[in-house]
């Protein structure tokens, strides 16, 4: 099978891109042919079919909104609007690859904003099947994540206006009305009804995506995969606690450093990964003068790099404030053999069982210093959580069930608009 995957960046970034290059690698392995269809940013990684790659909005170093909204006059704003409710570019340019590359399914990730859900008709039109796999709720909700405030909000469920009255993107009525009308555009053209399966990491984004009539009937929960084969857990630990992931608001770091300033003894905390909006500077000025010695900012790290990081760590925090769908960091600790402390909302709560890892409440920073300080108090728990975590991604998250749950949903697609279960 000839495979046409469909993602915004073709770098090592987020939980789409990681995704993006696992999957690629477990599909090749089966025989089959994984082309990409990107936008052309200076950070991607070498491929013969960056030729049919999509110019960038901006310039190829420009990746995010704040890189660039402060250069743009009235015209070249109306032209960004334009692209991101539907671009006829993206579209050309998934129609052209189709066609020179003899593409039998499209698998679509992230396309938000960027190549636009236009490349869906370039192979809907083409009687090509397409699968479009959810990382976030970015179909139900403006802002993608259902959170406003840094709490849990459902609000535009019942009307996208609400992302407006709130100034939910950017703090700003201008940019989240674009937003709004990009999805009515979406949405009165009907574009998502020609997906023909829709796959959810997590059942959490199953059961908000029933509530959207274009996926009814289409969803596949299939969670994602490590490949557990190719990592060996470490015997031991460096004793310090890991974060990695965005460094961003709706992660919870916030209230993660807050949580560790009451630990005693302090604990050594590391937090890896790329800081959005300034919030890796913001974060700084939380630390206290006493908890200062103790947390350390890496930046973002991956291959390697990230892989010993998660070895010499005693155990991985991820506390989303909201309901975060099923994030490949965790993926990743479990099949490292680390305990996992999480929030108990969406799909990280899916992730996690008692065997491999400790559950608290967002926003409860008493429930999370507890649950940090227990791991710290007690290596015979460590030892216990992380046996049970290897032991979770090699039965629940190995790349031959995901490859044998993923091929049912591309075997079974057609035109048509469905995919049986």
């Amino acid at each position: 099978m000839r495979i046409l995957i469909c993602n915004n960046r073709y770098f090592p970034s987020t939980g789409p891109e990681r995704y993006l290059f696992n999957v690629t690698t477990l599909l090749e392995s089966h025989g089959h042919t994984v082309i990409p269809l990107a936008i052309a940013w200076d950070e991607n990684i070498p491929t013969p079919y960056a030729k049919y790659f999509v110019p960038p909005p901006v310039d190829g170093q420009s990746v995010y909104f704040r890189q660039y909204k402060d250069r743009l006059g009235l015209q070249a704003q109306w032209r960004l609007f334009s692209r991101s409710a539907y671009s006829q570019v993206a579209k050309a340019a998934a129609a052209r690859i189709i066609e020179a590359e003899g593409i039998d399914l499209m698998y679509v990730l992230h396309v938000a904003n960027m190549l636009s859900p236009s490349v869906v008709d370039a192979a809907a039109d083409r009687h090509i099947p397409v699968v479009m796999r959810l990382s976030d709720f970015n179909l139900l909700c403006p802002s993608y994540l259902f959170l406003r405030d840094g709490q849990v909000c459902q609000e535009c469920l019942h009307g996208l206006h609400h992302a407006i009255q709130h100034r939910c993107l950017q703090d700003s009525v201008a940019v989240s009305t674009a937003r709004v009308l990009a999805m009515q555009v979406q949405r009165r053209m009907g574009v998502y009804a020609r997906v023909n399966a829709y796959i959810t990491p997590s059942r959490y984004m199953a059961e908000q995506m029933e509530q959207y009539a274009p996926a009814q009937g289409k969803l596949h929960h299939i969670p994602s995969f490590m490949d557990v084969a190719r990592i060996t857990p470490a015997t031991g630990n460096q004793g310090y606690l890991l974060f990695f992931g965005r460094v961003a608001r709706d992660k919870g770091v916030e209230w993660l450093l807050h949580a560790h300033a009451g630990m005693t003894p302090s604990v050594p905390l590391v937090i890896a990964g790329k800081s959005s909006d300034g919030e890796q500077e913001r974060l700084a000025t939380l630390i206290t003068p006493e908890q200062r010695p103790f947390v350390t900012f890496v930046g973002f790290k991956s291959g390697q790099e990230l892989a010993d990081l998660i070895d010499g760590a005693l155990a991985v925090v991820q506390p989303s404030l909201w309901h975060d769908n099923a994030p490949m960091s965790v993926y990743e600790s479990l099949a490292h053999g680390k305990p996992v402390i999480g929030t108990n909302l969406g799909g990280i709560a899916e992730q996690l069982t008692p065997d491999c890892g400790l559950l608290v409440e967002p926003h409860d920073i008493p429930g999370l210093r507890m649950a940090m300080q227990r791991l710290c108090d007690d290596p015979a728990l460590v030892a216990r959580l992380g046996q049970g975590a290897r032991q979770r991604a090699e039965a629940e998250f190995n790349p031959e069930i995901h490859y044998d749950r993923l091929m049912r949903v591309f075997t079974a697609v057609d035109a048509s608009g469905m995919a049986q279960a």
